[in-house]
């Protein structure tokens, strides 16, 4: 019983929150965050470029170490093609939240997508972190520092969603 209550609080807050709030869903700045990325490897050493194609694809070279990384969208989609157009590359590993991961993260990022796409509905700054696709050559092993975070780099760079973009509400 209490289940059914609780469910029913939330279902109608969420509903709520949504008539409330803006329609305009705040979309992610990836070609901003691989510039950014790309400026922060440039400052370590590296050489960094950001190729533009699709969703964009940031490489990056120091000395031996070769890198290739992209951002996932929140939900993971071709994730298994970029395995496979990455894995001849180097290593695949995936980095989060202020770690590297072997497997893909999905339901704590996919969660915090969704709660901080919600508030940013709202008006208040939501900004996250994407989850990154990374391969790193052989030649790469012990070269990444504490420095290299590609995940410092908020996906939503939304501060608050303009009212006068919106579309009416009905």
């Amino acid at each position: 019983m209490i289940w059914r209550m609780a469910a029913g609080a939330l279902v109608a807050l969420s509903l709520g929150l949504k008539l409330h709030g803006n329609f305009v869903v705040p979309g992610d700045d990836v070609h901003a965050a691989l510039h950014q990325v790309a400026a922060g490897l440039d400052k370590q050493g590296w050489s960094a470029r950001v190729d533009l194609t699709g969703r964009g694809w940031l490489h990056g070279a120091r000395g031996p170490c070769l890198l290739t990384a992209r951002v996932l969208d929140p939900h993971g989609t071709n994730n298994t093609a970029y395995i496979g157009q990455l894995a001849p590359k180097g290593r695949v590993r995936y980095a989060w939240d202020g770690q590297w991961r072997d497997s893909l993260p999905r339901f704590a990022p996919l969660m915090t997508y969704y709660f901080k796409r919600e508030i940013a509905r709202q008006g208040i700054a939501a900004a996250r972190h994407g989850v990154w696709i990374v391969a790193l050559s052989p030649g790469c092993a012990g070269q990444l520092d504490a420095g290299f975070s590609l995940n410092s780099i908020p996906m939503n760079t939304i501060e608050t969603l303009d009212p006068a973009q919106a579309p009416p509400k009905p």
